[in-house]
């Protein structure tokens, strides 16, 4: 004999199919267990009596072991929980996940649907120092795990470092910063948000740049990165160089140089700029009085400055 905890939403039924691998198993487990039938509303954590070596049909039963699928449907928020506010962003991570945290400051309430059997949980947000938003997954699952966020609320600071997951914006909201520093996160969200001024981006390997192309940002911090190659750099500020745009003027640190020099780039017949490297990109830039006019756009790079001298 041995004892089993329910998880919470499973009944009776779960139960059985979990143990037995057929809900005939029920009539064993009535019988080994005199309290419990067919009414009877099982709670997390209820112990109950089995046969560990009287399964129905032990090939389901080890079927289910093996790809850790978990019989529940005691509870109706096991396959739906309706939030009526808005749906904001999802976050999807592997099913083997079992805690997801980050950090957030910012104002109003976010309701989170975990994407588990625990109810929907409101968090309040708060201005100043990104305070810890943490949860343990209550089950197992076959699939990725996706994370549901609702409600009237915008990000001062979202951090997802260390995080492993991918995550989108379904309804713009506004996010002033973000930072990453390790962890897998996606930038593909980027865009969609409203307002974001600082991007910060650290220990990471990255591959493409093009999700901050367009952002209209102030500060852009790129730091102990490994890029896939130079030219990931370079398409970014050749970018930005030739779809300039309605921009704020920014601050960029970064301590991987881009290649070229730092010198004018040729014009071709039209009198336009025909820029091939990074650094005629940040030379163009820091030298077009139109986009300096609010403010000076800087550049640290190693220990070297570039910036719009008037």
């Amino acid at each position: 004999m041995a004892t089993y905890k329910v998880l919470r939403g499973q009944n009776i039924y779960d139960v059985a199919v979990s143990l037995y691998g057929s809900i005939e198993g029920i009539n064993r487990l009535m019988f080994l267990n005199p309290d419990l039938g067919l009414s009877t509303d099982l709670k997390a954590g209820d112990e109950i009596i089995y046969d560990n070596n009287a399964a129905i049909y032990g090939t389901i039963v080890d079927d289910l072991r093996q790809r850790k699928i978990t019989p529940v449907n005691g509870e109706r928020t096991v396959y739906y929980k309706k939030v009526n506010q808005t749906k904001r962003m999802v976050i999807m991570l592997e099913q083997t996940a079992e805690l997801i945290a980050f950090l957030a400051s910012g104002t109003g309430v976010v309701s989170v649907d975990w994407g588990d059997n625990s109810d929907i949980e409101k968090i309040s947000l708060h201005t100043g120092e990104p305070a810890p938003i943490k949860h343990y997954f209550d089950n197992e699952t076959t699939s990725a795990r996706i994370i549901t966020l609702y409600g009237d609320f915008s990000f001062q600071c979202l951090d997802l470092s260390n995080l492993n997951a991918e995550a989108y914006i379904l309804n713009a909201f506004q996010i002033d910063k973000v930072i990453y520093s390790g962890g897998a996160v996606g930038t593909q969200f980027l865009p969609l948000a409203r307002g974001i001024y600082e991007v910060r981006i650290s220990h990471r390997g990255i591959s493409d740049l093009s999700d901050l192309n367009d952002l209209d940002l102030q500060s852009l911090i790129l730091a102990h990165n490994v890029y896939r190659s130079q030219s990931v750099i370079d398409k970014y500020l050749i970018h930005i160089a030739t779809h300039y745009g309605v921009r704020r003027h920014c601050v960029v640190e970064m301590d991987i140089a881009p290649s070229g020099e730092y010198q004018e780039p040729p014009r071709d017949e039209h009198g336009n700029y025909v820029i091939t490297t990074g650094m005629q990109a940040v030379y163009v830039i820091t030298h077009e009085p139109d986009w300096n006019i609010a403010g000076a756009w800087t550049f640290k790079i190693n220990n070297s400055v570039y910036k719009y001298e008037l």
